[in-house]
């Protein structure tokens, strides 16, 4: 059984001109391919704080407790995966390695739906 991917060459035109434009344009561009993608006529990219404080007062007290151990769990097992910068010189004068960085912000995709997943965010 062959396990090598194939592509569609216009598939991957499109995907790295939808790259190209998020890069140049960036949180205009992910509302017009919301709009054209997902009909949605206005996207909210940050949740303003006091919607997330209501929906955290109205979320049952139990299931805030099983995430916040489940946080603690992913954050245990991740924290040993941390990596640190190293930089070696090869004897002939090269410097090799790598530089670890932390990103100042990120946008997560959650699916949502009729399923709920909490562990998507939280690993996410």
């Amino acid at each position: 059984m062959s396990r090598q991917a194939s592509f569609d060459p216009e598939v991957d035109r499109a995907v790295r001109s939808i790259i190209k434009t998020v890069r140049t344009q960036g949180d205009d561009a992910l509302r017009a391919y919301a709009q054209q993608f997902d009909n949605a006529p206005s996207i909210t990219l940050k949740v303003p704080p006091a919607v997330l404080r209501e929906a955290y007062e109205q979320f049952p007290n139990n299931l805030k407790d099983i995430i916040s151990e489940a946080a603690a769990n992913i954050r245990q097992f991740h924290e040993r995966q941390k990596q640190d910068s190293w930089f070696m010189d090869d004897g002939n004068g090269v410097v090799l390695g790598q530089r670890v960085v932390a990103i100042e912000k990120a946008g997560v995709y959650v699916p949502g739906g009729k399923a709920f997943y909490p562990s998507s965010l939280l690993m996410n």
